[in-house]
């Protein structure tokens, strides 16, 4: 087992950036508070930036989706009129002769085959 939590590089290095940092606000106060300035003006551009370009995909996505939900609305709403449509006849049909209710086949087929015997998996 290590017997120092970091790599020996990682701590010098470490060190030193501290040490550079401190002589930087002591000795060159203006260099170190323009090159904050400088770096918080680069990561807000490039916050913008992401930021634009994520909301017009976002927009994008929310349009398809408001599109999606409209044509969906539109077509419950046109089978649901259908449907009542037909509930009406079929309520003046009823009345004249029953109606039997007719049902659609089975899509699924029987496979035949040796369904009760197990498979040796000692062979396998």
């Amino acid at each position: 087992m290590n017997r120092y939590p970091f790599h020996p590089v990682f701590f010098i290095i470490s060190l030193m950036s501290v040490f550079g940092l401190f002589y930087m606000v002591f000795f060159q106060t203006k260099v170190f508070f323009y090159q904050l300035f400088v770096w918080a003006v680069v990561i807000g551009i490039i916050v913008l930036i992401f930021r634009m370009v994520m909301k017009r995909r976002l927009n994008k996505e929310y349009a398809q989706f408001l599109k999606a939900a409209k044509k969906s609305k539109k077509r419950y709403k046109d089978k649901k009129m259908k449907s009542l449509h037909k509930k009406g006849y079929q309520a003046r049909a009823r009345t004249s002769a029953s109606v039997k209710k007719r049902r659609n086949p089975n899509h699924l087929t029987v496979i035949e085959g040796k369904k009760g015997k197990k498979k040796n998996r000692a062979l396998f």
